[in-house]
């Protein structure tokens, strides 16, 4: 059912007739999946549902360009092609190395939590062999990412180490990226299901969980909503929701004692909007901060608290129309006087928010939607 292919190539180095002849691991890796959405200039030519197809050729005994980090590898020159397809779209993109790229295959192992492990692999193309237009423009390059957020009842990690992946990827969840003249079409993909799939693994409940684990609820009540689906939320309906935080993830802006910036700290975060029988379910995204927490003052000396939370993985729930909201982002606000501090500094927030006023944004491929709550209890903070 997998494939991979491994062989040798000869390289000479012909001065005259003379040749020495070296050996050099190529392997075919495949990889398949299912469209759940797409953004970006191209995204109408591709249809959610269709399966996808590829392989990607690699160089295996290309070294490491990071070896002092154990969780990092950067290879320069490993990749040698790359062939994509999109079986319903009748879509096919094949691309080789090019020239300008630093590691062309990247490699990273990081902890999501105490018990969560957090894989990426991405692998770029930047120079165009053959295949499809993307709505009449040539695809100059892309990128393939691998993404594992796991848990151990989820099963093993996708990654044992920082090496060159040889064997097939047990992601959940990758990023096709196809890059025109007219900007980047992002490509949003899951796994197919196996044969032997009966439903989503079920973890102990957060009850048993790590300390480092935290989930944080809110609620509040719809005051407005505006954008490309406004219309689907109702004024005065009542939003809840929670979002499940790293609590030990470190500041990457610890020299400002007003700012915190947490990358890879969301886990995985749910709005229910229950009278319009909406729910929105997104997770950690690739590369982001994901929690902001802002001190700031105002012009009139009063002190503003401000948490964003990005959730930049769509995991399930609702449609908007007939688009997947690709990325949620959560807003929490409030301002000293009149009301207490939200914040007692730019930790991040592990309790519930006493928050003045805050916000939902959704975007689709058509643009963002936004719809503004106010608290309809006071947490105490």
């Amino acid at each position: 059912m997998k494939i991979i292919e491994l062989g040798f190539i000869a390289c000479c180095l012909a001065s005259t007739i003379a040749c020495s002849a070296s050996k050099a691991a190529e392997v075919t890796v495949q990889f398949s999946g299912i469209v759940d959405h797409v953004s970006g200039p191209g995204a109408k030519q591709f249809r959610s549902g269709e399966l996808v197809t590829g392989s990607y050729k690699l160089e295996t005994s290309v070294p490491d360009l990071a070896p002092a980090d154990p969780n990092k590898g950067q290879y320069q020159h490993a990749l040698k092609a790359t062939t994509i397809n999109f079986a319903g779209s009748g879509f096919s993109f094949s691309h080789e190395w090019g020239p300008g790229l630093f590691a062309d295959v990247s490699v990273t192992k990081k902890l999501a939590s105490a018990s969560a492990s957090n894989d990426d692999v991405s692998i770029s193309a930047w120079r165009r062999t053959s295949g499809s237009l993307l709505d009449g423009k040539a695809p100059c390059c892309v990128e393939i990412v691998f993404s594992a957020v796991k848990t151990p009842c989820a099963g093993p990690p996708m990654l044992a180490n920082d090496s060159i992946p040889t064997h097939p990827l047990a992601y959940t969840y990758a990023n096709v990226l196809l890059n025109t003249d007219a900007g980047w079409t992002t490509i949003f993909i899951k796994p197919v299901p196996s044969p032997e799939f009966t439903g989503e693994a079920r973890c102990p409940d957060v009850a048993s969980a790590p300390a480092d684990e935290v989930t944080v609820e809110f609620s509040g009540i719809v005051e407005a909503a505006s954008g490309k689906h406004a219309n689907q939320f109702r004024k005065g309906e009542r939003v809840t929701g929670f979002y499940k935080l790293n609590a030990v993830v470190p500041d990457i802006a610890p020299k400002n004692p007003n700012e915190g910036q947490y990358s890879g700290s969301l886990i995985s975060t749910t709005v229910n909007f229950p009278r319009s029988a909406l729910t929105f379910s997104h997770g950690l995204g690739v590369g982001v901060v994901d929690v902001s927490v802002f001190k700031t003052r105002t012009l009139s000396n009063q002190i503003r608290d401000e948490v964003s939370i990005a959730g930049w993985h769509r995991t399930g729930g609702s449609l908007l129309g007939d688009e997947s909201p690709c990325c949620m982002e959560l807003g929490f606000f409030a301002t000293t006087p009149p009301g207490p501090p939200m914040l007692a500094n730019d930790s991040i927030p592990t309790k519930p928010l006493a928050f003045m006023s805050g916000h939902i944004l959704l975007r689709t491929r058509s643009g963002w939607t936004s719809i503004d709550f106010k608290p309809d209890s006071v947490a105490k903070p």
